[in-house]
């Protein structure tokens, strides 16, 4: 008896574990895992998504980009990178951009930024933004303009395809734009 209750907690454990495969460590608030949900292209439903962005109190204001982020010279991702230093660099990203939302993910780390109708102040941020990741020598790519959650997997696709083209066919960044 004693071992089939440890084959059961065994198996609840397994699972669990194969769920945050993509995580180096567990997300400090259920947003994140919500947030790698949507990545992952996991939820679908737009009632749903709309019932747990006010569950999580994530008002995010609509349009949005991705960025994804990480250290310049790496052309891919390393398993296993160096956790602590991607966290201080998301906490400096949290302090100077409040209104984004920010979050480790593999080693990388993601944020989501408000798309402004003004293309002054929508440049400004991204010069902001600019000057942060090369003075931190990251990069990041960044997706197209979207304007509904349900379509955050697919500028995450954006996101990483043109950190990815982007340093084989320009490598100057910090900034790799998917439209270029």
């Amino acid at each position: 008896e004693d071992l089939d209750l440890m084959q059961v907690l065994s198996d609840l454990c397994a699972l669990r574990m194969q769920k945050d495969l993509h995580y180096a460590e567990y997300p400090e608030n259920m947003l994140e895992f919500f947030v790698s949900d949507l990545l992952n292209g996991a939820i679908h439903d737009e009632q749903k998504i709309l019932d747990r962005c006010r569950f999580f109190q994530w008002n995010l204001k609509m349009p949005y980009r991705v960025l994804t982020i990480r250290p310049s010279g790496k052309a891919e991702a390393e398993e296993g990178g160096d956790y602590l230093e991607l966290e201080r660099q998301k906490d400096a990203l949290q302090r100077q951009f409040p209104e984004a939302t920010e979050f480790l993910y593999g080693s990388q780390i993601k944020m989501v930024i408000h798309v402004y109708d003004q293309t002054t102040q929508d440049s400004l941020i991204l010069r902001e933004i600019s000057a942060f990741l090369k003075e931190r020598n990251l990069m990041a790519g960044v997706s197209q303009t979207a304007y509904h959650l349900r379509n955050l997997s697919g500028r995450h696709q954006q996101a990483m395809k043109a950190l990815e083209m982007g340093q084989l066919l320009d490598g100057a960044g910090p900034l790799f734009y998917y439209d270029n």
